[in-house]
């Protein structure tokens, strides 16, 4: 404990000679005491312990008889200080005495002593801590009550008994610190101050501060069925406490579903549906569970099936009408399907409708076809083909004629079938005079049975188309039995 003993002394005795006070007393034998010397022209502090007197300090000064003198000892723990007329002439430690009453002395002299008045001092009361207020990601409102009345200022603490920050300012009720980490917890205590030190600490308290809002997020692998996207923006300290990252789906459609909240900056959408809208956005929050705001929301299709069931509803001699599956939700976006004659080159283009039909052809034509779906991101899907020939050729026997004359060079030209049902295939032989008409009989011989070979085989090669042909039209007439109401 300190205080503060301010007297006015009037020193009217000469020789050796002093006036002056007492203060820490604890019997006859035992105090500090000021003294006012005027033969000396000093001022002197001492110590009387166990019966034995110890100059502690003295300062010269001019002391002169019948003059009132301001003397003021402001002792506070240890430390003693005394002043004379406002002016500080003593500062010292001495621990001998920690307590004590307060009295006036005189030695060999006459003094008047008034407006002596005994003052407690001491430290500030301790404040009471208060809940406190992150104000952003780098600063934090420390609260506190005041309890004291002879305060001259307050320090806030960190848990390593460093001053974070303070301010020489009575009546306060907080303290603001600047410059701290995102989305980190900080622990402080609060102290208050004044000339005679600093109060006992109020008890600790801590917070985190803010994290800052997810500057957005991407989109990752997309599947028919789930949809990955991660958090982008700083996001410290997401393993700390409660902090986390919360994605929400907002489109409402079947499937899309919330994340928790968790401590990683990526989730997956599983259990969605094939080319289906789904909408979603982003917030974070700190280790205290403060959360930040959304994030705007962005959108994505999952994707489309590949093609099922590549089927011919309808073939002619001149066309070919080819269909698939209905693609889900067609009508949303960019969704459509894209046909194509890989064998003539031809294409429908990206169109809404499951069929197309080609035409213009010839026939018998083999066609080969292939289709894909895309989703309403315009993403395309793998294909599936499917082979078709036209009809409507079939029904006819092709006359094969081959004229041999008996000369001896013959010359075979080769029609093919048209698509024409009344053609026919011929094999017509000429002849053209032999520049050797002399040849054996052997020779000639030779050479007829090669021409006959060439007619085998050519007529061996219009049969085989016929067959096709003919399997197609099998294969359709099937096919249209097929679709007869039962």
């Amino acid at each position: 404990m300190g205080y503060e003993e301010p007297w006015g002394v009037a020193h009217n005795s000469v020789g050796e000679s002093f006036a002056g006070v007492v203060f820490r007393y604890q019997d006859g034998d035992n105090y500090y005491d000021v003294m006012l010397d005027s033969a000396a022209d000093a001022i002197r502090l001492e110590k009387k312990h166990n019966g034995s007197i110890t100059q502690l300090s003295s300062a010269s000064t001019t002391i002169n008889l019948d003059t009132a003198y301001q003397l003021k000892v402001i002792a506070q723990e240890s430390s003693i200080k005394v002043y004379l007329d406002n002016v500080l002439k003593i500062d010292t430690t001495d621990s001998t005495f920690a307590s004590g009453k307060v009295g006036l002395k005189t030695y060999r002299a006459l003094a008047s002593y008034d407006n002596v008045s005994v003052t407690d001092h001491g430290a500030p009361i301790a404040p009471t801590i208060g809940t406190p207020t992150p104000l952003s990601s780098s600063d934090i409102r420390w609260n506190f009550t005041d309890n004291a009345d002879n305060e001259t200022g307050f320090r806030v603490y960190t848990n390593t008994d460093a001053i974070a920050t303070s301010s020489a300012t009575v009546n306060l009720t907080y303290l603001d610190e600047t410059g701290l980490s995102e989305n980190t917890q900080y622990i402080r205590y609060v102290k208050v101050y004044n000339s005679y030190g600093e109060s006992a600490s109020s008890s600790a308290t801590s917070t985190f501060t803010l994290m800052d809002a997810p500057t957005g997020f991407s989109f990752g692998s997309i599947t028919t069925s789930s949809i990955t996207m991660s958090a982008s923006g700083a996001l410290p300290n997401l393993a700390s406490s409660t902090s986390g990252v919360y994605f929400a789906e907002t489109s409402g459609n079947s499937g899309g579903a919330d994340s928790t909240w968790q401590q990683t900056t990526s989730y997956q959408n599983t259990g969605l549906y094939e080319n289906t809208l789904y909408t979603y956005q982003v917030k974070a929050r700190n280790g205290d569970g403060t959360a930040t705001s959304y994030t705007a929301t962005s959108s994505k299709y999952t994707l489309a099936d590949t093609p099922a069931n590549l089927t011919s509803t309808n073939i002619t001699s001149q066309s070919i009408t080819v269909s698939v599956d209905a693609l889900v939700n067609v009508a949303a976006g960019s969704s459509s399907y894209y046909f194509a004659n890989t064998t003539k080159g031809a294409n429908s283009g990206w169109i809404k409708t499951n069929s197309w039909q080609e035409t213009n052809l010839t026939c018998p034509t083999n066609c080969t076809y292939s289709v894909i779906y895309r989703n309403g991101d315009g993403v395309p899907t793998s294909a599936i083909t499917g082979t078709y020939t036209t009809s409507g050729c079939v029904g006819y026997t092709p006359a094969i004629t081959v004229t041999i004359a008996p000369i001896t060079t013959t010359t075979f030209t080769t029609t093919s079938i048209a698509t024409s049902a009344n053609s026919t295939s011929t094999v017509a032989a000429t002849t053209t005079p032999s520049e050797t008409p002399f040849l054996t009989r052997q020779a000639q011989a030779q050479q007829l049975q090669a021409q006959i070979a060439d007619v085998k085989q050519q007529i061996i090669a219009l049969l085989a188309q016929l067959i096709q042909i003919i399997q197609e039209k099998i294969k359709q007439l099937q096919a249209q039995l097929q679709l007869l109401p039962q």
